[in-house]
């Protein structure tokens, strides 16, 4: 292919097919139209659906039609979650699942296959594990015979994040209650970052299972800390039980919390000498000295890489060269840089 050498040029011209689909336009742009697969991004992560159809498949032959899909939980437009659609076809099938529990659609209705967590867990990782199964009496299909993953999508979504969380909690009966002070701030902590009920959330549930990700995390540690409780968004995905992510938060050390006095890490005892170190600093800076708020010492890497950068020019500086385009207005450049 020509045109390759124009994208990259060289002898070794390597290219990763993600299996996205799109179209050119005249102009040159690119409109995404979507993929190839059935591949989506849970959590930050790719998850291929049909690997998940597959061992589902393993536990469940008797299944006539399946189907996973990344569905958007009514009033909750920042959090997916993974739902399987099955379609049963027999009384077989049927005692695999614990008993119905709810319906918000004439096509569909929320069940619980039993132990089937626990069977997936075996073969796929935690984040690749349904969130919902709905038990479909027909599944929707297109004017072409395949199956509508649009119209499935707008059935998940009838449910809320809220009701799937209770139904979670009919199907498996009485969930651990938080006991100790710990466990029922952690529990009010993610009542209000999962904008559930917190009832409805028991001491063994996933944060991830409920409808939680890395966005919903980053809020949780910042929700957390407003009151006093410290936790990390890596504690939170290596620690997904409520009961065990509530064991690991710790309270903030007061003393870490307190600002550092300006100035104070210079081992200077005279304000004479704050203000002269102060004056050179904005002088070097070439800025206003009252924009100077504090000053720290380097650290010995760093003073170890300034004094090997004074004795050897050029070490430990990187230098990019840009190609520019003809167009490039070079005057514009040149005064857009002086404002750095």
């Amino acid at each position: 292919m020509p045109w390759i050498n124009q994208v990259r040029p060289g002898p070794h011209n390597r290219f990763y097919k993600t299996g996205d689909i799109g179209r050119q336009l005249p102009d040159g742009s690119i409109i995404y139209l979507g993929r190839r697969d059935y591949q989506v991004k849970m959590r930050g992560r790719r998850v291929e659906l049909g690997e998940i159809e597959h061992h589902i498949r393993n536990f469940m032959p008797a299944v006539q039609l399946m189907a996973i899909e990344k569905i958007q939980p009514a009033g909750r437009q920042e959090s997916a979650l993974l739902a399987a659609f099955l379609q049963l076809n027999d009384d077989t099938c049927s005692e695999l699942l614990l008993p119905t529990v709810a319906s918000n659609d004439s096509m569909a209705q929320v069940v619980y296959p039993a132990n089937m967590d626990e069977k997936l867990s075996r073969f796929l990782p935690s984040y690749m594990l349904p969130d919902v199964y709905f038990s479909v009496a027909r599944f929707p299909m297109t004017v072409s015979g395949k199956i509508d993953r649009k119209r499935l999508r707008e059935i998940g979504a009838t449910f809320s994040a809220q009701q799937l969380a209770e139904l979670r909690t009919r199907s498996q009966g009485p969930k651990r209650q938080p006991s100790t002070d710990k466990e029922k701030a952690m529990q009010q902590l993610w009542a209000q970052v999962l904008n559930i009920d917190a009832d409805s959330i028991g001491l063994d549930d996933s944060f991830f299972r409920l409808g939680g990700d890395s966005i919903a995390a980053m809020k949780l540690v910042a929700e957390a800390r407003k009151q006093n409780v410290h936790l990390t968004v890596a504690a939170t995905f290596q620690h997904p039980r409520l009961v065990d992510l509530a064991a690991w938060a710790g309270g903030v050390d007061p003393a870490v919390a307190q600002s550092i006095v300006p100035f104070s890490l210079l081992n200077i005892n005279s304000d004479v000498d704050t203000a002269r170190i102060q004056e050179e600093v904005a002088a070097g800076c070439n800025i206003d000295k009252d924009l100077v708020e504090d000053i720290y010492p380097c650290s010995p890497l760093q003073e170890g890489l300034m004094s090997l950068t004074s004795k050897r020019a050029g070490d430990y500086i990187m230098q990019s060269v840009l190609e520019l385009s003809v167009s490039m207005d070079e005057s514009a450049l040149r005064a857009r840089g002086s404002r750095l």
